[in-house]
Formats: structure tokens, C-alpha cells, sequence
């Protein structure tokens, strides 16, 4: 007979974690969203690979920390809007070239437990994890975003629409 395998990886068989833990959110966001770049998730390179991941993990603190909200997305670029990077954000959304993040910028605009968690899922500094992000937030969000709008729907549905 077959091994008995564990949880779905994601998230297509039934919930087996509480509602608002960020662990298998922030794995099957990294995974998706690695697929997406073209890094195959966990297995994918360095750049694209493990900022995806360690985006996915920032995503799900972002999603524990708005109650369980299914877009964290959202959320994240008004803080970079907030944090005077209206410009950059705008960049990634609507045409034309994507203006480029560094990580000290991320860091000013993300909380800092959602940074502070995303990172020690992925066993690095809160430094490290903001400069992987910075790497492959524009990339993401402009792939997110092919209408020039932010979609609605869950972010998980957003990123299995694109990732055809």
C-alpha cells in the first residue's frame, strides 16, 4: 500500500493548521510565489527562490497580523506608500519599467515583527530577509498586477491565475 502522506503543500486538501498560522500561508505563498518568478519555489535559485520565499513568509506574518486577511498585498504596498515609495510602487503596477527597492527602504516600511518572523522562518537576519525582498518585490507585484490594478480575491488565487 501507499505511504499516508502529511498536509496537502498547497493548500488544496483540508486545513490542518489554525486558522492564522502563518507557517503553511507563508511555505505555500513562498512556493507559489517562486513558481511565479520562475525559481520553482524552494528549489529555484538564490534571487529568485529564496526572496520568494522569504516574500511568502513576510505575506503570511503580514496576513496572522490583519486577522486572517486573505490579500496581504495590499497592506504591503500601502506601507511603502506611506513610507514615501509611492513612486516605486506605482512603478510595479501600472507599465513600463519597475523602479528598483533596497532593503533599507523595505525595512522602513514593513512592520518590524512581520519582518522579524519572516526572517527567522528562514533562519537569517531581519537585515538579510528585507534585501532578498527588495529583490524580488518589483518583479512580483508587477507580475501580480498585468492590468495595472491590484486584483481582488485572495492572494493565493491571484498568484495560481498568473502562474499558468
Amino acid at each position: 500500500m501507499g505511504k499516508v502522506r502529511g498536509p496537502c503543500p498547497r493548500g488544496r486538501g483540508p486545513a490542518t493548521e489554525p486558522k492564522g498560522s502563518t507557517t503553511m500561508a507563508g511555505n505555500d505563498l513562498g512556493g507559489l510565489l517562486g513558481g511565479l518568478l520562475g525559481g520553482g519555489g524552494q528549489q529555484g535559485g538564490a534571487a529568485s527562490g529564496g526572496g520568494a520565499n522569504i516574500l511568502g513568509a513576510l505575506l503570511g506574518a503580514l496576513m496572522s497580523k490583519n486577522g486572517g486577511g486573505n490579500n496581504p498585498l495590499g497592506g504591503l504596498l500601502d506601507g511603502l506608500t506611506k513610507a514615501g515609495l509611492t513612486d516605486q510602487a506605482q512603478s510595479w503596477v501600472g507599465s513600463g519599467d519597475n523602479q528598483p527597492v533596497t532593503g533599507e527602504q523595505v525595512r522602513q516600511a514593513v512592520p518590524d515583527d512581520a519582518l522579524q518572523q519572516a526572517a527567522e522562518r528562514a533562519g537569517i537576519s531581519p537585515e538579510q530577509a528585507a534585501d532578498q525582498i527588495a529583490q524580488v518585490l518589483p518583479e512580483t507585484v508587477d507580475k501580480l498586477t498585468p492590468t495595472g490594478e491590484m486584483p481582488s480575491g485572495s492572494l493565493e488565487d491571484i498568484i495560481r491565475q498568473q502562474n499558468l
